[in-house]
């Protein structure tokens, strides 16, 4: 019977090596960051007008315009505004602005805001820093990914005169329908502001 000590020098470099890949092979099981204080949880359905979460109700900022079809449209500081944040057929997120001026309301879908998609995250705990580049005026809401939402209580996003106003958002998962198994619509969870 051979002892442990007698084994081949080429037989104990194994062992060590499969000891060592052992070793840094077990993953540390890391808890998720909490959700942060004033964290909201919703169901956005797109087949309930998309189940707005409402961002701001009021007075509008002072003299707001909207260039529409060459023609300026201008907002006094009379007029209010409706911001809402929703999902669209297509599982995107969308934010319109509801403009109330005399006795008229109108809507422009996808202005005034941005999205910026950090990727897959384990909650809204893992939004810490909002990133300075990647904004569109649309993403698609997906499932485990965190966001970041860019608005003003103005249609003019790039008017350097209105302050922007941040907000933090993770799809926690789809909601799906019972009758064909479709996704319309989506578990949210968001702190506004960020």
């Amino acid at each position: 019977m051979k002892r442990i000590f007698e084994i081949p020098n080429k037989f104990k470099i194994l062992i060590l090596l499969m000891s060592i890949l052992t070793l840094f092979s077990c993953k540390k099981e890391t808890k998720p960051e909490p959700d942060p204080a004033g964290t909201v949880s919703i169901n956005i359905n797109t087949t309930v007008d998309g189940s707005p979460v409402l961002l701001y109700n009021g007075v509008i900022e002072p003299d707001d315009y909207y260039l529409y079809n060459n023609d300026t449209v201008l907002f006094d500081s009379s007029s209010n505004v409706r911001v809402s944040l929703g999902v669209n057929n297509n599982i995107n997120f969308q934010i319109t602005h509801h403009y109330g001026y005399i006795s008229n309301w109108g809507w422009f879908d996808n202005e005034g805001g941005e999205f910026v998609d950090v990727g897959m995250v384990d909650g809204l705990g893992d939004l810490k820093s909002i990133p300075q580049t990647g904004w569109a005026n649309s993403v698609s809401a997906t499932k485990g990914h965190g966001y970041f939402l860019r608005y003003k209580h103005s249609i003019n996003l790039n008017d350097e005169n209105f302050p922007s106003y941040y907000m933090s958002l993770y799809v926690e998962d789809y909601l799906t329908s019972s009758v064909n198994g479709g996704i319309i619509g989506i578990k949210l969870k968001y702190k506004n502001p960020f």
